[in-house]
């Protein structure tokens, strides 16, 4: 058993009772529940990334993730209307196209310093180089040994 007294504001509690103890949270995720249903009727009538942004003043804004999707719900844009109609007060369809975002680039692992014994080569082999950018490039990159074995 823990020695450390229960802290009233950090005990676990259900979903059910934290939305019990607030109405906004509780209509937050009421209409939280009826646009991802209106999102999964949508998605069974057509293929593709479609999400439903919002729902107000009778107009649905929904989100697609090409160019192609997004005209395929503007040509069967009264189809679906219809279709949520029957549950729902829509009247109208807004389309917006946003491409997804690109994975973020992988961290990278700091480069390995090259050995005095590479770098002194490194440096040989630069004196010979006529290329003025090259010969700099490995001069520079020999020098990587020696301030990573000077660095404390």
């Amino acid at each position: 058993m823990s020695n450390y007294p229960k802290h009233p504001y950090l005990s676990p509690e259900r979903p059910s009772q934290i939305l019990s103890k607030s109405a906004v949270l509780k209509s937050l995720y009421a209409r939280t529940k009826e646009l991802l249903l209106i999102q999964d009727v949508i998605r069974s009538h057509i293929s593709g990334d479609i999400y439903v942004a919002a729902h107000k003043d009778q107009t649905l804004h929904l989100i697609a993730r090409s160019s192609a999707v997004a005209t395929q719900l503007k040509y069967r844009q009264r189809n679906i209307i219809s279709l949520l109609r029957q549950r729902y007060p829509i009247e109208k369809l807004k389309v917006s196209v946003q491409p997804k975002e690109p994975d973020p680039p992988q961290f990278l692992h700091p480069a390995i310093p090259p050995s005095s014994k590479n770098a002194r080569q490194l440096a040989d082999t630069a004196k010979y180089i006529e290329d003025e950018g090259l010969r700099k490039a490995l001069i520079k990159l020999s020098e990587r040994a020696n301030a990573a074995t000077t660095a404390p």
